[in-house]
């Protein structure tokens, strides 16, 4: 949808501005902007902290989308893999560390809740 006279740094603006205030409020806040499904806008990334895979489809995308991110913003970016639990058929376990460790997988169970993500004795093994 295109709306009447908007700029096209609008939006870098506007995420700009929710940074700064909420660096104001909580300097240890953790800022993060997904773009679901596709990949970062490079002139959003000094208005975040944490970067993330963006629900990606496969470990490959994962990777790619992690080293890229750290090609932008330097190596001690930090880059959290973003459903990894979901690639791959949800066989694959590994964590994309740089360094937040991310995951869907919960534990434990709650009682009368239905749960496709709860880590179970099945997915364990397939971490190992």
């Amino acid at each position: 949808m295109r709306v009447q006279g908007y700029r096209s740094s609008a939006r870098k603006d506007l995420w700009k501005a929710v940074y700064h205030i909420a660096m104001e409020v909580n300097p240890h806040a953790v800022d993060e902007i997904c773009p679901c499904c596709t990949s970062l806008a490079f002139q959003n990334m000094p208005s975040m902290n944490q970067t993330q895979a963006a629900d990606p489809l496969s470990s490959w995308q994962v990777r790619l989308k992690g080293k890229t991110t750290k090609a932008l913003m330097g190596p001690s970016a930090p880059f959290a893999g973003d459903h990894v639990e979901l690639s791959d058929q949800g066989d694959d376990f590994a964590f994309s560390i740089g360094p937040v460790v991310s995951t869907k997988f919960t534990w434990p169970a709650m009682p009368g809740v239905a749960n496709p993500f709860l880590l179970t004795a099945e997915k364990e093994q397939l971490r190992r």
